[in-house]
């Protein structure tokens, strides 16, 4: 299954984007 996801900035811009593993997405844009 595909999720799409939109995600709040500290800076208060927003991230978009699509993946298969969505924890797993996330965890790599809080890493850098």
């Amino acid at each position: 299954m595909y999720y799409v996801y939109i995600l709040r900035c500290s800076d208060d811009s927003f991230y978009v984007g699509s993946t298969r593993g969505l924890q797993d997405r996330v965890h790599a844009h809080n890493v850098g």
